[in-house]
């Protein structure tokens, strides 16, 4: 249980929403039918919402670690 507190698991999905953002707009080309580049952009969107918060997060915890 101790992973699932640690900073370690943070960066790792923090890294693997920035992964799916770029994927995301690097495949996008490729798709022809709106329906899907509609789905990609909302599933990028809430993607790029969670790496914020995740960041937004880790500045709290350090400005408090400092403060």
């Amino acid at each position: 249980m101790e992973i699932l507190y640690s900073w370690d698991l943070k960066a790792t999905i923090a890294a693997v929403l920035a992964l799916v953002i770029v994927a995301a707009y690097v495949i996008r080309p490729m798709l022809r039918k709106s329906d899907r580049i509609r789905n990609l952009d909302r599933t990028a969107v809430a993607c790029a919402a969670l790496f914020g918060l995740i960041v937004y997060l880790r500045i709290l915890e350090l400005a408090e670690y400092w403060g």
